[in-house]
Formats: C-alpha cells, sequence, structure tokens
C-alpha cells in the first residue's frame, strides 16, 4: 500500500513506494474520489486488478529472465517452431 496527501485543485501530488519483491514505485495522483473498499463495487474491482497487476509483474519478470539468458547464452530458436 501506499499513500500520499490528497492533491488540490489543478496539483498533482506524487511519491514511492517499495513494492513486495523490493523493487521501488513512483506514483502520481491527480484526483481523489470519496468511496469505500468495503462497497461492493471496489471490491469487484480489486480481485481483478490485484490479478491484473500480478500478471503484468509476472511478465516483466519473465521477459527480463529471458533478456538475462540471451544475453549471457548463445540461443539458436527453431524457426520451423513459429510457422
Amino acid at each position: 500500500m501506499f499513500a500520499v496527501a490528497a492533491p488540490g485543485a489543478g496539483k498533482l501530488s506524487s511519491g514511492t513506494a517499495t513494492l513486495p519483491g523490493g523493487d521501488a514505485a513512483l506514483f502520481v495522483v491527480s484526483a481523489v474520489r470519496p468511496g469505500s473498499l468495503t462497497s461492493p463495487e471496489a471490491a469487484a474491482g480489486l480481485s481483478g486488478t490485484a490479478q491484473q497487476a500480478a500478471m503484468q509483474s509476472a511478465l516483466g519478470e519473465f521477459s527480463a529472465y529471458v533478456t538475462e539468458i540471451e544475453r549471457n547464452s548463445k540461443v539458436t530458436r527453431n524457426r520451423k517452431l513459429f510457422e
């Protein structure tokens, strides 16, 4: 989670957060809407948002892994597999 003061009218608020894997994240908040995390709409959206974030993180980690393998190894692709 992260916390930052609500931005004033026409202003932005920014901050940093440390992600579970130790990476840093920079964020900017342009507006705040009052609400509750216990509302049905918020609860329904949280699961999908969390799943989407996890998928994006996994894709980024896998991409970095493949890039590192290609950088440190000789990789030969079988072109017939991609036809």
